[in-house]
């Protein structure tokens, strides 16, 4: 098989009156049905009022704390998985912050938590050399 590989000096063709008319029509088609669409659930502002109503000071308070862990291998008698685990079903906790881990070990560790959570668990990662340099 041959594969051609276009010689960089050589000036690329320009597109024709027709292909960039083509290319507006779907542009236009597109954005004119972007908002058409009718929500799945109810609007995300009533979401998160509905549910700050129903939560005390103390769990208010717990939705601002997040905490580290670590996103490696870990057993479902892990001490650190447990002790979060119990961090976020007694205190509330708002989120977790995970890092130096493999993708699969992260859902695992992730949707353990989110099943423990009453209100959805906020997820951010240290990622800090880009996802290459910490996952997998």
């Amino acid at each position: 098989m041959t594969v051609r590989v276009p010689d960089p000096r050589t000036p690329r063709k320009r597109s024709g009156p027709r292909t960039r008319a083509s290319l507006a029509a779907v542009l236009l088609a597109a954005c004119a049905s972007a908002g058409t669409t009718a929500p799945v659930g109810p609007a995300p502002d009533d979401w998160v009022s509905e549910t700050l109503a129903g939560l005390d000071l103390r769990e208010r308070v717990g939705q601002l704390v997040m905490v580290w862990m670590s996103g490696g291998y870990a057993s479902r008698t892990d001490e650190e998985l447990v002790r979060i685990e119990g961090l976020v079903r007694e205190q509330g906790i708002g989120g977790v912050v995970i890092s130096l881990g493999t993708p699969h070990s992260y859902v695992s560790r992730l949707n353990r938590l989110q099943s423990a959570a009453e209100v959805p668990l906020l997820v951010a990662a240290d990622f800090e050399s880009g996802p290459g340099f910490r996952v997998g």
